[in-house]
């Protein structure tokens, strides 16, 4: 029993009870939520450029990916941002504007500083790291426009009580649960995009960029604290 039907049944006995549920003060119905509004949208990614790690460093970090010797990196941590801004109540329910942002925390470029900055291997390698951040951005706003699209699909779903919809719970678990299987969906297609990047082909392409045979760039995604300082 919540506390405004406990209140009315000690001031006006049991049957009042039974008032209060017509008048439909229930805890499904104080937790009752609409959401009036969904914006989502995807930040852009800004990597920073490292040049502190050797050759020998970045390999021994990508060998757990692919063995062979590289002299790039990438790395790119996910992150998001939920707000749920309650409005007015509409038909007994409190509206709710849900906004979600989804962005890079953390992305970061790692090129062998055994390459100089003016040489031809060190510009083909920035290009290729340059092309999984492409990837990941596209991932990023695919998976903004996916969660988007589930939250806006949920607008009706929750305009009557939240206990019609059982494991899902209230309208913050909902959007916290989707927000994190739009992030698996992010995380899933920038690793396949980077295996379609990262091919003998593109070592090859790679290689007649600068006249002669070099080894092949990889995309990699560290632990948080790897090659940090």
């Amino acid at each position: 029993m919540n506390p405004a039907t406990a209140f009315l049944a000690r001031v006006f006995g049991a049957g009042a009870i039974a008032i209060a549920l017509a008048l439909g003060i229930s805890a499904s119905a104080q937790a009752c939520e609409v959401i009036s509004k969904v914006q989502v949208t995807s930040g852009q990614i800004s990597p920073r450029l490292d040049t502190r790690a050797t050759a020998a460093e970045i390999t021994e970090r990508a060998e757990s990916v692919r063995p062979g010797f590289a002299d790039g990196i990438t790395f790119v941590e996910l992150g998001h941002n939920v707000e749920l801004q309650p409005g007015q109540y509409e038909k007994g329910c409190r509206s709710i504007e849900v906004q979600v942002r989804l962005f890079a925390s953390r992305a970061d470029i790692y090129v062998a500083r055994e390459l100089a900055p003016d040489s031809c291997r060190w510009q083909a390698v920035m290009e290729h790291e340059l092309r999984h951040l492409q990837i990941s951005q596209r991932a990023l706003d695919y998976g903004a426009s996916m969660l988007r699209d589930e939250l806006s699909s949920a607008k009706n779903k929750f305009s009557s009580r939240l206990s019609d919809f059982g494991s899902e719970g209230t309208l913050r678990e909902f959007v916290s649960r989707a927000t994190a299987r739009a992030l698996q969906v992010v995380s899933e297609k920038s690793r396949a995009g980077d295996a379609t990047l990262d091919t003998d082909l593109e070592a090859r392409r790679m290689d007649a960029l600068c006249g002669g045979p070099s080894v092949l760039s990889l995309q990699y995604r560290p632990s948080p604290t790897a090659l940090r300082n």
